[in-house]
């Protein structure tokens, strides 16, 4: 059986790939469409994040993802949050 910091740990990584990607996304999507001050505010320390986690994995192992790799990260987020007593379908970031 797993140790639950193993499992934390886990959990942790995944989540962070999620959140990039989908960080990505809104930058290339949504972002530069933007106006207002508070979002934009929001954006710099998103991009701060993102930043971070290239350093912390490597940008290379963040993205991009086939649609199968997708599936597969948003299953183990969804499995290792299961087994730390979530509700199934919990894929926030």
């Amino acid at each position: 059986m797993r140790k639950r910091d193993e499992i934390l740990e886990e959990e942790s990584i995944a989540r962070d790939k999620i959140w990039y990607d989908r960080h990505m996304l809104a930058m290339e999507n949504e972002y530069p469409k933007e106006k207002d001050p508070g979002v934009i505010r929001c954006i710099k320390g998103g991009i701060n994040a993102a930043k971070k986690l290239e350093k912390k994995y490597g940008k290379k192992n963040l993205q991009p993802y086939t649609d199968y790799e997708w599936g597969m990260l948003r299953g183990r987020l969804e499995t290792l949050r299961w087994v730390l007593g979530d509700d199934w379908g919990n894929l926030d970031t």
